[in-house]
């Protein structure tokens, strides 16, 4: 029963703060962003003043390394300045020092984005948007260019139901700006590639077991090898178990809702592995997660403090991929994935009536990619894919012993076909651009082209003028949920979702430890997919709603001393649904971080200092969340003595309270966040 409905409520129905209460958080969120933006503004000034106009030399090429490469932009390896979008790849060794356990703590601090929690699932925002509970249907994940997500939510997941553990990343790509002229449905908002780690990065074996608050307990195992006939092996496995906490609730606040306390109902329980294998241009690579998670929130209408509201996510893939890593004139490059997906969710509505929700996904995944490169200059791609689902299969059952209701058994299939060329018109002039049309079983059809053009200040130095059109089909879940008429009903006639966005980007090395990047973007959605109330039955139902438009700067500052690295980033965004009353929910208007890590006890250790915030987002009773401002301090160390690692962490340093705005399925309007929380781990390497 994941519904996540975007009508009105009456404020009166929900407790709130005071409005000098709110009026507070505000004022330190924004003042958090007013430095960072400040510090931003004044780092560039020169940039857009033209104060830097001498060419960039060899030795400012190593600027905070080598320029990062991109693969999931283009579908090839390319430097970040030449892309055609805005991009920022986060590297393992990052993760490691700020001490990102999923990839929305990761996602937390990247230019741009931020992540609601319900404490159910983590939900990915960018540029304003965020439906609470939509599954994350409108960002495509990617597991080394394969997508992720689902078949039944559409869901791109990010949290501890990811298929992603954080042991198995070599670099994180996210993309911003559509991408459907690659990549079809769901890169709507943007793209996070996750490029795993390969047998040479980690020989050997490495072992870490980690206790953290809340009863958190996790063990890793992961490994790898290279033999000299060049096979490759990668493999991970982890098992997490955590007691949860225990929560006041206001809107239970009565006898038969404990008085609003819910203990022991935060529970969650993991097991994952990742296994990958490489011989010459070919690889194989599989995954498996099983997260189960008891939600304390008694939401979709449940008994508060009765029985068990619990979820269980199962995800399997297992991808065989031929890639060329020659350079040749033409190359030829294809894969074929195999996906699981099984959801399960129990909920008490009494003592003595339980609900079950139960959806099957299987699904095959086929691609292939022609590449033709001219005079070693320009390239011409040709790629196509087919996706056919096995099974698409939803039921609900008012009670578990009793027959389920089959809501859909759907089978769609698409195809796909895409064409790219990237013409390098004079040695500092780059136009990127292409198509793409996919046709979707009952759908039917959708063009989405796209074009860049891309002038080299220098290196590592670019100006991009940036076009892009993108669609999200309606999943499953939208189309044909239904719980035999307690809450939703189906729509199956429901239409294709479509983005056109426009945007302008800068990226600039100021000098050989500094380097600044800023964009203003421009985009409108159309036929817009959010549920709504049918008055004839007073049932939820998706409906084709009309548009959103969205604007807004986004600005990042990275600096490297050798000692000390760090990056500030701040975002002025605005969106708004010119067709729904009201303020757009969960979308804030200012958003910022800063990264800082040094390197301590003669390069041994690393301590990394995190500050994010953001300003104050609607709920959907009308209200506002306060805006907030939190730390995390993490020290960490590979080399302590011999093969011995060690981390430690402080979250939320300062304690701050705060919330996520949240769907409808909770009578709860916003969902109060972890306060301070702390993890240990250690490991050892050998």
């Amino acid at each position: 029963m994941r519904h996540a409905s975007t009508t009105g409520r009456s404020p009166a129905l929900h407790g709130g703060r005071s409005a000098a209460a709110v009026c507070s958080h505000t004022r330190s969120a924004s003042r958090l962003c007013l430095c960072l933006f400040v510090l931003g503004t004044l780092t560039l000034l020169p940039m857009l003043l033209g104060a830097q106009s001498e060419k960039s030399t060899s030795e400012e090429s190593l600027l905070l390394g080598e320029i990062p490469s991109v693969f999931g932009a283009s579908r090839f390896n390319q430097a970040v300045t030449e892309a055609p979008a805005s991009v920022s790849v986060i590297s393992s060794d990052e993760i490691a020092a700020y001490g990102w356990r999923t990839l929305a703590d990761l996602l937390k601090t990247v230019r741009g984005f931020y992540i609601s929690n319900d404490r159910s699932y983590a939900y990915v925002g960018t540029r304003g948007f965020s439906r609470p509970g939509d599954y994350n249907s409108r960002v495509l994940v990617l597991v080394d260019g394969t997508r992720a997500n689902e078949n039944i939510f559409g869901g791109g997941y990010v949290g501890r139901e990811s298929l992603v553990e954080m042991a198995t990343v070599e670099r994180v790509e996210v993309i911003r700006g559509p991408a459907s002229s690659l990549y079809g449905s769901s890169a709507f908002f943007g793209i996070i590639n996750v490029v795993t780690k390969r047998g040479r990065a980690q020989t050997g074996v490495r072992a870490t077991a980690e206790m953290a608050s809340f009863g958190a307990k996790e063990a890793v195992v992961s490994g790898g090898a290279r033999s000299r006939h060049g096979i490759e092996f990668f493999a991970s496995a982890g098992s997490r178990r955590a007691d949860g906490q225990d929560f006041y609730y206001p809107e239970f606040d009565s006898p038969p809702g404990n008085f609003g306390r819910a203990i022991n109902r935060d529970r969650e329980a993991q097991d994952r592995l990742f296994a990958k294998l490489e011989w010459r241009d070919l690889s194989l690579e599989g995954a498996l997660n099983s997260r189960l998670k008891v939600v304390p929130t008694a939401s979709y209408g449940t008994a508060f403090n009765v029985g068990q509201q619990e979820l269980v996510d199962n995800s399997k893939f297992l991808t065989l991929r031929y890639q060329p890593t020659g350079a040749g004139v033409s190359t030829f490059s294809g894969s074929v994935s195999l996906n699981h997906y099984d959801f399960r969710f129990d909920y008490p509505f009494d003592s003595a009536t339980t609900g079950q929700d139960l959806a099957v996904g299987r699904w095959a995944i086929t691609e292939w990619q022609y590449t033709r490169t001219v005079r070693g200059l320009h390239r011409l791609i040709l790629g196509g894919m087919y996706t056919h689902n096995f099974r698409q299969e939803q039921t609900y059952a008012e009670r578990l012993d009793a027959p389920l209701i089959l809501s859909s058994n759907d089978k769609i299939q698409t195809v796909g076909v895409f064409a790219l060329t990237e013409l390098r018109l004079h040695p500092k002039l780059i136009f990127n651009g292409g198509f793409r049309y996919d046709n979707t079983t009952r759908l039917g059809g959708n063009f989405n082209p796209r074009a860049a053009l891309i002038y080299k200040l220098g290196e590592g130095s670019a100006i991009k003028a940036l076009y892009g059109n993108a669609y999200r089909a309606p999943n499953n879940f939208e189309r044909f949920y239904d719980d035999n008429g307690r809450v939703q009903k189906g729509n199956p006639s429901l239409d294709q979702e479509n983005i056109t966005t426009y945007e302008l980007l800068v990226e600039k090395l100021l000098s050989r430890k500094l380097k600044a990047a800023a964009s203003v973007y421009r985009y409108q959605a159309r036929q817009l997919i959010d549920q709504n109330l049918d008055p004839a039955d007073s049932l939820l139902q998706y409906r084709n709603t009309g548009q959103a438009n969205g604007q807004g700067i986004e600005t990042e500052v990275e600096v490297d001393f050798g000692v000390v690295t760090g990056r500030g980033s701040y975002a002025l965004q605005r969106a708004r649904i010119p067709t729904a009353p009201g303020p757009v929910q969960n979308s804030p208007t200012h958003i910022a971080a800063l990264n800082v890590a040094a390197r301590v006890l003669a390069d041994r250790a690393t301590v990394a200092l995190e500050v994010r915030g953001m300003s104050s987002r609607h709920m959907y009773t009308g209200d506002r969340v306060p805006g907030y401002a939190i730390s995390n301090v993490v020290l960490s160390s590979r080399r302590l003595y011999r093969g011995i690692e060690l981390t430690g962490g402080v979250y939320n340093a300062l304690n701050a309270s705060y919330s996520d705005p949240v769907s409808e399925e909770h009578r709860q309007s916003s969902i109060l966040q972890d306060k301070r929380n702390f993890r240990l781990s250690v490991g050892y390497a050998f």
